[in-house]
């Protein structure tokens, strides 16, 4: 389904790019085609009969999988509105999705705790770019903007799990059926891979201000700690699970991925959307195959790790 997502998108972005050039309404276009290309080879397949929703969407939904179109939709316009000049428009739409998801789940699930959840962590994936609000303008370049960011994200999560008594071993905040060794040296390839090709994909260039040791400590500790722990609790561990509950694990894998692609819409850059869909997706993989978040956190962490390292370097 990644392939075919990935795919389908180049076939539509490649003539794109040779008519519109590069402009923001080139990457409005090509994360709107990404978005409906993503969710539609999502839905492709049938449905196994064990991964049918219990009546309550079936009433709603007939189709459960339309309750993922319209989060998909807010997420992207969310985000665009946020990296454009109307960016204090997609923080007040933020911070309405942080609200408004959660309380919809009420309504909208009907009595489905699955439903409820899954709006509940949808509304999850806003909280750092709600936070984000908080900080003055002096900040957003500091080193400490990052763990600060973070820090209040995961903090938001724990309150989370720990007011829904949501189970460690549900979010696979566990060791898992795979040798936690072999969990290691499969996430260290994966990000060590996926840290060269993002390197190729953005050519960030280096804004260091600190020492290189200061800096490569800084690098390992924020990428590792924070990023990589935080976003993978979130998509994997929280978005991921839930929607495993309601989908196959390959539906689930997708729509997680998706939605961890279109809050990488801040880069502006079309290719990075897929690149991190790609990367959740084996992240995704990589959680459903050991039961654990070791491997994606490790990969995860570790592929930024790489990437910021090559920037530090050349």
């Amino acid at each position: 389904m990644a392939l075919l997502s990935i795919l389908g998108f180049f076939v539509l972005y490649l003539p794109l790019q040779h008519f519109l050039g590069y402009t923001y309404t080139f990457l409005l276009i090509s994360a709107t085609l990404f978005t409906i290309t993503g969710l539609v080879a999502s839905n492709l397949p049938k449905r196994t009969k064990e991964a049918l929703p219990c009546g309550s969407i079936r009433k709603l939904w007939k189709n459960p999988s339309l309750i993922f179109v319209p989060v998909a939709f807010l997420v992207l316009v969310e985000e665009l509105l946020l990296n454009s000049t109307y960016a204090s428009l997609g923080l007040a739409l933020a911070l309405l999705a942080l609200i408004f998801l959660p309380l919809s789940g009420v309504f909208l699930g009907r009595g489905d705790v699955r439903t409820q959840r899954f709006l509940e962590v949808s509304g999850l994936v806003f909280a750092n770019r709600v936070v984000l609000s908080s900080f003055p303008i002096s900040l957003l370049g500091s080193p400490s903007l990052l763990p600060a960011i973070y820090t209040l994200v995961v903090i938001a999560c724990i309150l989370y799990v720990a007011y829904r008594k949501i189970d460690l071993n549900y979010m696979r905040l566990a060791k898992g059926g795979t040798p936690i060794l072999t969990q290691v040296l499969a996430g260290l390839l994966a990000g060590y891979i996926l840290g060269f090709i993002e390197y190729f994909v953005l050519r960030p260039t280096s804004t260091v201000t600190m020492s290189f040791i200061q800096t490569l400590i800084y690098i390992v500790v924020v990428m590792m700690v924070f990023v990589g722990i935080t976003e993978e609790f979130l998509f994997r561990g929280l978005l991921q699970r839930c929607l495993e509950d309601m989908l196959p694990p390959w539906q689930a894998i997708s729509i997680a991925s998706l939605f961890f692609a279109l809050m990488h819409l801040g880069w502006l850059n079309p290719v990075e959307i897929v690149f991190a869909y790609a990367a959740g997706t084996i992240f995704g993989l990589m959680l459903y195959k050991t039961r654990s978040l070791i491997a994606p956190v490790i990969a995860h962490g570790f592929g930024n790790i790489i990437l910021n390292t090559i920037v530090l370097l050349f």
